[in-house]
Formats: C-alpha cells, sequence, structure tokens
C-alpha cells in the first residue's frame, strides 16, 4: 500500500477513535416504551432474536431480544403514512409499504437491519410488497396496477394488469411465476397469475365474494392457499386452479406456513394451527382481534391483537400456539396526566379512564371506562382525597375520591376542566373554560369559589412554586400571577400571543411557558428570571408545544407535537432536541424524582426513564448566562442525516457559519449574514453527503472556532 494513503487511513481512524471517545449519545432504551398507542399492521422475524412492526403513524419498531423490549426503527417526518406490509429478505435486508391519507403509497427500505430506512414515494396507495431476492421485487397497488423493480427499489416500472382491480397481496414464487390478489369493484375476489415475471397476467380464480382475495402462500411450488373472508382456496397445481377447501366461523386476517407441514392462520377470535400441510386445522386459544401472526419457527412466534379495553398487544408463544405471553400492551385512549399519592401509588389519565399504579408506575391497572368525555387532569391533595377533571362542553365532569381512588364520584361541573392542583399549602385550584375562562380556589374543608374569570380565554396549566406566589397560562399570551396565596391576580406583560398551555417554575423567580403560535403550526418557549416581571422568547420551533416540567433544578423538559422533545441541564439557558422516538402528539411530563419520570401522549403512548433520559451524571458548571463567544458541540452527534448547531454571538458581527470535509473542501455554507447578539440554532442537513468526518467552523469579526461531527449512514 502506498506509505501516503496508509498515513491518510491511519490519521483518519485515530481522529475517528479519539472523537468517538468524546461524543455524548443516548440509548435507544434511555426512555422505554410502557404502551406503545399503534395500531400495529405486520410483524415479521427475519430471525430468532430480530424483529419489526409495523402499523400507523409512519411507525416501525425493531427488536433484538426475542421481543422483549422494542424501540422506533423509524423516523419520518410525514407521520400521516400508514403501513401495512413487510417483507424481509434477510435480517438487513427488508421492505414496508403503505399509503397516507392522500392515497400516496409509498416503499420504504433498509439495507443495515432498521438502523436508516430510504423512502420510495408512489401516486397510487401501496396495499402490499414482496422481493424474491434483493433485487427484484413487486408492489401490489390499486386500479389495475403494480410496481416491479429489478434494482431494489431504486427504480420502478408502473405495469397495467389490465383488470380494474385493487390488489391487497403480492407473492412470487421466482422471477417469472407470481400472484395477484384482490377484488374487482365491490363484488368479486380475483387472483391473478403471471409466468413472465409480470408483463402479462391471467385470471386464475374467479371468486363472487365481495372481500378481496388475501393472503396467498405456497408451501412448495405446486400447493398454495389463499383466503378469501373467512373462507381458505387451495392450488395443487401451481396456481393455475383454484378450489374452495375450507372454511373457519371468523374473518381470517393473515395465513402463513413456517415450513412444508406446520401453518397458522388467524383474525377475529379466531388462531388455528396445522400440522399436516394445510389437510386439518385445529383451534388454539384466540382473541377478540388478531391482526396479523409471524413465526420463527413451529413453536416461537408472534402476534399482534386489539381487545376491547387494550389497544394492539403484542404477543409470544414459545409452544406452538397453545399458551402465549404478553410483550406489550395498553389503552389505546390519549394520556393526559399523571401525579403522585402515597407510597407507591400513581394515577394517570386517559381520555375516558383513571388509570391505576400500585408499584411505582411499573405496571398500571385499566379499569372500565367512567367517563363519556376527555378526562384531562388529577391530583391528590392527600393520600385519601383526589379530583379528577375535564370535559368538551359546558356541562362537563367532575370527579372525586375520599378513599385514595378505590372509588370515583361524579358531581356537578364547572365548564370544562383543565388543570387541578394544589398549592404548598394544602389549597387546591381548578383551571378551566365555561363562556369564559375561570381560575377557582378551594382550601382543604371549604367549597370552590371563583377568584379569576377572563372572558373568551381558555385558561390552562397553573403553578404555585411558592406558597404565596402562583401563575396561570391561558390563550393570546395571557399568564397571570398571584402573590397572596391565590385570592387575586394580575396580568403579566407576554412577546406573543401563544396559547401558554403549560408553565414550570424552579423557583418563585425563574419559569418557563409553552404553548402554540401561528394557530398551532409552531410553538415557542417563553422565560422568566425575575417571576413574570419580563418574559422573552428562548426558542421557536415548527411545531406546537403541550408541556414544561424539570426533573431537578438543571434538567428540564419539553414536549409537544410530532414527537417534539427537547431538554436543558443547565437550567434552560440552552434546550437542545432530543432524538427522536416517535411520530404522535406527547401531551404531558411528569417526574416523581431526578430520574424516575414519564412521557404521556396520543392514542396511549407512554414513554418510562429511570435514568432521566439519559442525562443523569450530566453536571451544569456555570448557570449564568455566558458573556463571550460560544460555539457548542453538534446535537446529534453522529448524525443521519441531520444534525443542529447552536452558537452564540455578543456583539453586532457578520457571522459565518460553514462546513468542510476532511480535506478542507467546503460543503456547506450554513450562515452568511450581520446578526445581533444572542444564541442562534441552525440545522445542517448531510442527505447529500457520504459518511465521514467534517469541520464546522464559525467566524464573527476576530473570533472563529471549529469543531468536528460525524455523518454515518
Amino acid at each position: 500500500m502506498n506509505s501516503n494513503i496508509f498515513k491518510k487511513l491511519l490519521a483518519l481512524v485515530i481522529i475517528f477513535i479519539f472523537y468517538s471517545s468524546n461524543v455524548f449519545s443516548f440509548n435507544p432504551f434511555d426512555w422505554k416504551i410502557q404502551n406503545y398507542g399503534y395500531r400495529f399492521n405486520s410483524i415479521i422475524f427475519p430471525n430468532l432474536n430480530t424483529g419489526f412492526c409495523c402499523g400507523l403513524y409512519g411507525t416501525i419498531f425493531k427488536t433484538t431480544n426475542s421481543g422483549d423490549n422494542w424501540f422506533l426503527s423509524t423516523d419520518t417526518s410525514d407521520y400521516q403514512i400508514n403501513f401495512y406490509n413487510m417483507d424481509f429478505i434477510d435480517v438487513n435486508t427488508g421492505f414496508a409499504s403503505g399509503y397516507n391519507y392522500s392515497t400516496l403509497g409509498y416503499v420504504i427500505k433498509t439495507t443495515n437491519s432498521g438502523l436508516n430506512w430510504q423512502y420510495y414515494s408512489f401516486p397510487r396507495k401501496i396495499k402490499a410488497v414482496d422481493f424474491t431476492d434483493g433485487e427484484n421485487g413487486y408492489a401490489a397497488s390499486v386500479g389495475g396496477y403494480i410496481y416491479k423493480t429489478t434494482n431494489g427499489g431504486s427504480n420502478w416500472l408502473l405495469i397495467n394488469t389490465g383488470l380494474q382491480a385493487d390488489y391487497y397481496c403480492v407473492k412470487f414464487l421466482n422471477s417469472n411465476t407470481g400472484f395477484l390478489g384482490g377484488i374487482f369493484g365491490s363484488s368479486k375476489n380475483k387472483i391473478l397469475k403471471t409466468t413472465d415475471g409480470g408483463n402479462s397476467w391471467v385470471k386464475v380464480l374467479n371468486g363472487t365474494y365481495s372481500n378481496p382475495s388475501k393472503n396467498i402462500v405456497f408451501i412448495n411450488n405446486s400447493t398454495g392457499y389463499s383466503t378469501v373472508s373467512n373462507k381458505i382456496y387451495k392450488t395443487t397445481d401451481q396456481g393455475n386452479n383454484w378450489i374452495y377447501f375450507d372454511s373457519c366461523n371468523a374473518f381470517i386476517a393473515k395465513l402463513i406456513f413456517t415450513d412444508s407441514t406446520n401453518g397458522f392462520l388467524c383474525g377475529s377470535n379466531l388462531m388455528m394451527k396445522t400440522t399436516n400441510s394445510g389437510n386439518n386445522w385445529i383451534a388454539l386459544p384466540g382473541y377478540m382481534l388478531m391482526n396479523d401472526i409471524g413465526f420463527c419457527n413451529s413453536q416461537i412466534g408472534f402476534a399482534t391483537l386489539s381487545t376491547s379495553a387494550m389497544y394492539n398487544k403484542v404477543i409470544k408463544t414459545i409452544d406452538g400456539g397453545l399458551s402465549w405471553v404478553e410483550k406489550l400492551g395498553g389503552v389505546n385512549e390519549g394520556l393526559n396526566w399523571m401525579c403522585g399519592s402515597e407510597g407507591n401509588k400513581y394515577f394517570m389519565i386517559s381520555d375516558r379512564r383513571i388509570i391505576t399504579s400500585t408499584d411505582g408506575g411499573i405496571n398500571w391497572v385499566l379499569p372500565s371506562v367512567i367517563e363519556s368525555q376527555t378526562l384531562n387532569s388529577i391530583h391528590f391533595v392527600t393520600g385519601s382525597l383526589g379530583y379528577a377533571v375535564g370535559g368538551n362542553g359546558y356541562s362537563s365532569p367532575f370527579h372525586y375520591t375520599l378513599n385514595g381512588g378505590l372509588n370515583w364520584t361524579e358531581t356537578f361541573g364547572f365548564g370544562v376542566g383543565y388543570t387541578v392542583i394544589t398549592s404548598k399549602d394544602s389549597v387546591a385550584f381548578l383551571t378551566g373554560m365555561y363562556s369564559y375562562g375561570y381560575l377557582k380556589r378551594k382550601e382543604l374543608n371549604g367549597s370552590w369559589t371563583s377568584v379569576l374569570e377572563v372572558p373568551g380565554i381558555y385558561l390552562y396549566d397553573i403553578q404555585f412554586p411558592h406558597k404565596h406566589h402562583g401563575y396561570v397560562g391561558g390563550d393570546s399570551g395571557r399568564i397571570y400571577k398571584s402573590t397572596d396565596f391565590g385570592f387575586t391576580w394580575f396580568r403579566q406583560s407576554t412577546p406573543s400571543v401563544q396559547s401558554n398551555y403549560s408553565l414550570f417554575f424552579v423557583d418563585s423567580l425563574r419559569g418557563w411557558a409553552v404553548g402554540s403560535i401561528d394557530y398551532g403550526n409552531s410553538g415557542q418557549i417563553l422565560k422568566t428570571t425575575n417571576g413574570g416581571v419580563n418574559w422573552i422568547s428562548d426558542l421557536q420551533v415548527n411545531t406546537y408545544l403541550k408541556c414544561v416540567r424539570f426533573s431537578s433544578y438543571n434538567t428540564g423538559w419539553v414536549v409537544g407535537a410530532k414527537g417534539t422533545i427537547f431538554y436543558t441541564t443547565n437550567c434552560g439557558n440552552n434546550w437542545l432536541r432530543y432524538p427522536k422516538m416517535t411520530s404522535q402528539e406527547l401531551r404531558y411530563i411528569y417526574f416523581k424524582d431526578a430520574n424516575n419520570g414519564w412521557i404521556m401522549g396520543y392514542n396511549g403512548l407512554l414513554l418510562r426513564t429511570t435514568n432521566c433520559g439519559g442525562l443523569t451524571g450530566v453536571e451544569n458548571k456555570n448557570n449564568t448566562i455566558a458573556d463571550s463567544y460560544i460555539l457548542k458541540q453538534n446535537y446529534p452527534n453522529p448524525f443521519n442525516p441531520s444534525t443542529n448547531i447552536r452558537y452564540q454571538i455578543t456583539n453586532n458581527k457578520f457571522v459565518t457559519l460553514k462546513v468542510y470535509d476532511l480535506l478542507g473542501k467546503e460543503v456547506a455554507v450554513l450562515v452568511n449574514e450581520n446578526q445581533k447578539p444572542g444564541t442562534y440554532e441552525v440545522s445542517f442537513n448531510g442527505t447529500m453527503l457520504p459518511s465521514g468526518i467534517y469541520f464546522y467552523r464559525l467566524e464573527a469579526g476576530d473570533y472563529s472556532q471549529t469543531r468536528k461531527m460525524i455523518l454515518i449512514k
């Protein structure tokens, strides 16, 4: 090897090792998903340990320990994509297909076991995808069309099958012979066959049922099965002829074979197994709605299902389906609030239930529905006395318990109740909206009295950092303060008209407010360091924000729409974006101490951390705002494809921020303008660049600084 080349490679390795040792990164299990809140439409295991689940809201989850833990594999900005089907060539190479609410279709591909996904869009819905190898694949679509690729999905050829049908499944035995299952109009199920790689198709099943033909599987080169509704069709001549073979007493959602003799099917209250190549089927324990099944072998398998009370469980069997163990499960209603009570007892509010944990939030007991209207907040004044409020109209629910949550009584409502809390001297406060925004106050043994009414304004969160001092936020930029135990309130001046959904104070002077501006299209963090005498805009983002909470004086969290999470480790002087874990709306944060906390969200999503989201051990050495030029380390790092760079300038200067490759070639100009003193954050996208080490350099007057970052694809 040329000595110069060797020296360059050695230098690159040394730089990478040195740099990697100084990179702060987050483990995917820093926030564990206790409840997913997603509908899983497909589950597949390329091997015994590695599996994938795809479903609604553009999500694909992955496990590497045979289903014991799952983490988010996709990170898509288009959270309206719903995935319905997956096909993996091996543990590294796989595909998923689906469509969004605008009927645009998608196929996504991974070549590194879900670490990254490449997206391909189509003008039609994509119902299913099937690959015979890493290069040749087919995508079933609607309107009589399918798509074909011969280069691993980089390019797709549109094929008209000649039949105006919607295709729900596609299966190829080899590069030439394949099948499509679907429905023509609203009354005839079809199966089509090709022997020339999809160029031409002929009908081999012309059914009369109003459901599509689905689940085309072959146990050998000649014998195959397909389903339509609750019926099973069979072929013994490589799909040239299909005959009605058997039926079940319920709708069949999925039919699979693990080998030539062992197969499983599932559906509505249905689970069956065959051990003789489908000639006979025996019933196994079934569930209300089993969406999909995936088996590693004849004994170890997984299923996704829904029941009346729980939503989207993932269950596992190790005895061929005779018994199942739940691996994931939870409520499908939005989770809105959480509070602690005595000991290890915790309460969580969903849209219609009060959910209880008696073991510190490890396990949660889901009761029956107690309310037809949305529940918004819960709080315990004592270990026995608690309140739960909510509603979506003038006659809204107000629940209370006198026995620690064993029983709840519904009484009159004041209108929509948003937040109920207790101040440091056990005085309860309730915010909400009737024909006006209201704030009510109640001594421990007294009655509710109105202390603030604001016409036409919703009042939301309320905080009492000190028993004398309280703050309440509302629409139109409203923040009110009390300095007399909450008896009287006066309005504070704020720099925006955002809806202040959430407030938090670490002491009586230093606090934050988050909410939405521009009709919910963007959000903002407001900050005060003098008890609200002045509020300043600390950060603006392109999604609305729902909640701000601190787990300690220095460490705080902000959550909002589209899975947005920001964090600070220096008491809000800087806010950084946390790695994306979901595309769902996140609604509330609760920390019971500095390390143990939860994030709640839309459709039942519940995240839990026991190490403050991986921030445990991060020390803030300076709680004051810096008075010098600063170029921060980019975050995340390593990154793919985008990262954030934050910097601070103290004087009016012409500022440039540029990115260079390892050879010193300029590859991007991020900033090139005059800027005023302040803290700035810009995003750098490396989609068009190869993996490697890059440098970013800030220049402002006589000041300059350079830092390194790593792009890994």
